[in-house]
């Protein structure tokens, strides 16, 4: 009989691009086959990886299913090279599964491999997704890559990378071992009439609450001043210019659209930050509240998710700018100035995209 009859499974999900398992010679399949194999051989557990939201169960409501899978060890390796940054589906995961694995304490499930690129990997990156892949213990496999699946340098790697498997698996089990312990305790003590029922603190989620309401509304009107600036600066029929004032005409655009696209950036990366963060947070708050008081979630959802109705307006008016922004894209591709001023606008509406998507998923709590 096979290991896999007798031992308790540990699950893994990869999350990567299709672009780089292609471009690096299907390296994401063969981590899978050798990790699964050498983990079982090392710990007397299997190992299960998943490489996609479908096969490990998330499906379309991965956000809500990502807390669970946490909390009984799931690990989760990134494969991570400069397109993963770019990959709208690899931030959401890695951003989500984040914040709830820090909320939960238990971070080192996070694993990241660095495929090449690890040198522009900096606590400095603006960028929020960078930053977390920094702070991690991330590992660098771009050498033992090149020098081959065969090599004894891959073999060492698998083997370090096992290590870490394992010693990430016994520190985040003990420590949700010990939360499911402390919730037991508490249960059976309430039930006793050994402590008053006690609420859990809304205090940070109302303060948090209150920075997205804002938030909301700064995003809001930083989206709708890049799309007119951006609009301003399309309009004309470029056709009908000479190749030099078709340049002329684009670097005027970029000199319009910079400010609009920067602020955008900045508003919206902010919005993202404080959304995915909330999202764990709720999601904890709902699932202990729950046990409690069934009315007192309805009522403090309501008080926290009302201020946010705009959000469904501000959705719409991102549908509409996907267009201004393609066509922006393409015009950049004929003009550097353009193209370096459009580029945090791009940012600010993915970073927009995955914040307001967050929370439209918080009407299924």
């Amino acid at each position: 009989m096979s290991i896999d009859q007798f031992s308790i499974e540990s699950q893994c999900f990869i999350s990567y691009t299709r672009a780089d398992n292609d471009q690096f010679h299907q390296v994401v399949d063969r981590l899978k086959s050798d990790l699964e194999g050498r983990f079982a051989a090392a710990t007397g557990r299997s190992l299960k990886i998943f490489l996609d939201r479908e096969s490990i169960g998330w499906g379309e409501d991965w956000r809500a299913k990502i807390r669970g899978s946490i909390e009984s060890a799931t690990f989760f390796i990134p494969i991570v090279t400069m397109r993963y940054f770019l990959s709208e589906p690899c931030r959401e995961e890695l951003l989500a599964f984040y914040e709830n694995a820090k909320q939960l304490g238990v971070t080192e499930l996070i694993l990241p491999a660095i495929l090449t690129g690890a040198s522009k990997i900096s606590a400095e990156d603006p960028r929020e997704e960078v930053q977390i892949i920094e702070k991690l213990n991330f590992r660098n496999i771009e050498n033992e890559w090149l020098e081959g699946y065969d090599s004894p340098a891959w073999k060492k790697m698998i083997h370090r990378m096992v290590a870490d498997l394992e010693s990430a698996m016994v520190r985040s089990e003990a420590a949700m071992a010990e939360r499911e312990q402390s919730a037991a305790n508490r249960l059976e003590s309430e039930e006793a009439g050994e402590l008053p029922e006690e609420e859990p603190d809304l205090f940070v989620l109302n303060e948090t609450f209150e920075r997205i309401t804002k938030l909301t509304t700064e995003s809001g009107a930083a989206l709708n001043d890049f799309a007119a600036a951006s609009s301003r600066a399309l309009e004309g029929d470029m056709a009908a210019l000479s190749p030099a004032q078709q340049q002329a005409r684009m670097v005027k655009a970029a000199g319009e659209i910079k400010g609009y696209a920067s602020k955008l950036s900045d508003v919206a990366t902010r919005f993202e930050k404080e959304t995915v963060g909330a999202d764990a947070q709720l999601r904890a708050f709902v699932q202990e509240a729950r046990t409690i008081n069934h009315d007192l979630v309805r009522e403090a959802l309501g008080n926290l998710l009302d201020p946010l109705k705009s959000i469904d307006d501000m959705s719409e008016t991102l549908d509409t700018i996907d267009s201004i922004v393609g066509v922006l894209q393409f015009a950049s591709l004929a003009n550097i100035s353009l193209r370096k001023a459009v580029q945090p606008g791009i940012k600010g509406v993915k970073s927009l995209r995955n914040a307001l998507q967050t929370a439209q998923s918080w009407k299924k709590l």
